[in-house]
């Protein structure tokens, strides 16, 4: 207990003289790092990547550092099946990034739709002369068909959305997959429809008295069961914080499955997002693949979706329109 009792005094000493010592400065040394975000829609031409640098902001906060970190003047390419895909240079406006709001250089192909089970090489040279590289395989095409117990109507009879599929092929339990409920709505803006969908977690987890939206996280079952309040707190996020909710005519909703690649899973797990517009999480990031820097070169197919529709009643008991 003595020996104990030394120890923590002697951390509490410490703590204190790291306290008084205004010299104390919790950042590091600033090392410059790339970080790319390629992730390869299967189901689509059109597919872009992002290239990052790091920043060191003169303060703690990151939101502070406002610049640009957006790389512009990059040699882009992806080799797939003997045939190289050039990446033009185009801008693009960011999405959900608080720290900056512009455009920005990002990197495109339209011609690019790789087949399932196709490795892919990702090459990258930077205006530095700086390579990076990287190298995925896009997921096995799997058979789903949805089962007939599962619900096609909001709000369900009992309190729950259940939605299930059955998987008919061998790889069913290798393959992961990530299902998402999302609301389709139009906002009407200077009088022009603006189409936007708004994903449904799960359920809402009380930590510390927020309430936290929970998603499913990638799996390999084949049912998913969504709560009517976790609904009913969505169909409010549409229009958080606008009183004219006349404005929103909501559609339904899109139930779908993505089949995500190896390389994917791992991603989305250290960030819960890789859907995310032109953005990647800077500071969550536990997963790369990135030879050279950081980030993620992946691929998925949206697998099988279907239409749910959403009771009239429903959607006018928020305020909201009906098409």
């Amino acid at each position: 207990m003595k020996y104990l009792r030394n120890i923590s005094s002697i951390i509490f000493i410490i703590i204190v003289l790291l306290a008084c010592d205004e010299s104390f400065n919790p950042k590091t040394e600033y090392q410059e790092d790339y970080i790319v975000n390629a992730v390869i829609n299967g189901d689509t031409t059109y597919q872009f990547i992002t290239i990052q640098k790091s920043y060191n902001p003169t303060d703690f906060n990151p939101l502070d550092f406002a610049e640009d970190t957006f790389i512009s003047g990059a040699d882009v390419s992806i080799t797939y099946k003997d045939s190289v895909y050039l990446f033009a240079e185009s801008t693009a406006k960011l999405e959900n990034n608080p720290r900056f709001d512009g455009e920005t250089a990002i990197y495109i192909n339209n011609e690019l739709i790789p087949e399932t089970g196709s490795e892919m090489i990702l090459h990258i040279n930077l205006p530095s002369g700086k390579s990076i590289d990287a190298t995925t395989t896009t997921p096995k095409y799997t058979r789903l068909r949805f089962n007939k117990n599962s619900d096609v109507l909001i709000p369900p009879s009992d309190g729950f959305l259940d939605v299930e599929w059955e998987i008919s092929d061998g790889d069913k339990f290798r393959q992961v997959y990530l299902p998402e409920v999302k609301i389709a709505y139009y906002k009407i803006v200077d009088g022009q429809p603006e189409y936007n969908e708004k994903t449904i977690p799960l359920n809402y987890i009380d930590r510390r008295g927020e309430l936290v939206p929970n998603y499913p996280l990638p799996n390999n079952k084949s049912f998913m069961h969504y709560e009517i309040d976790a609904i009913d707190k969505t169909m409010q996020l549409i229009s958080e914080g606008d009183p004219e909710k006349q404005n929103y005519i909501v559609l339904g909703a899109l139930f779908q499955i993505l089949l995500l690649d190896d390389n994917l899973v791992p991603y989305y797990m250290s960030t819960e997002t890789f859907l995310g517009g032109y953005s990647i999480i800077l500071d969550q990031l536990d997963y790369t693949n990135i030879n050279g820097g950081r980030g993620i070169f992946a691929s998925y197919y949206v697998d099988r979706s279907f239409f749910i529709n959403i009771d009239e009643l429903y959607i006018n008991s928020f305020g909201y329109r009906h098409e």
